[in-house]
């Protein structure tokens, strides 16, 4: 490939990127913020779990230490 090759498609890439994000079917406000609540929820629970898992492990370990 010779160097006019090269600057060529690098002066075509932001063209080819912007079409490429012209065909996107962006979502609605409403579901974004519909969809972050939901994730945000399952990152809650998850979150509360593994906290639930570390305090009864923590307090096992303690416990078989202690005894």
């Amino acid at each position: 490939m010779n160097w006019k090759n090269i600057l060529s498609e690098i002066r075509s890439y932001p063209a080819g990127v912007l079409e490429e994000l012209h065909k996107v079917d962006w979502p609605t406000r409403q579901e974004t913020t519909r969809l972050s609540l939901v994730a945000g929820t399952v990152i809650l629970v998850a979150m509360i779990y593994v906290a639930g898992l570390d305090l009864v492990f923590s307090r096992f370990i303690q416990f078989v230490i202690t005894r």
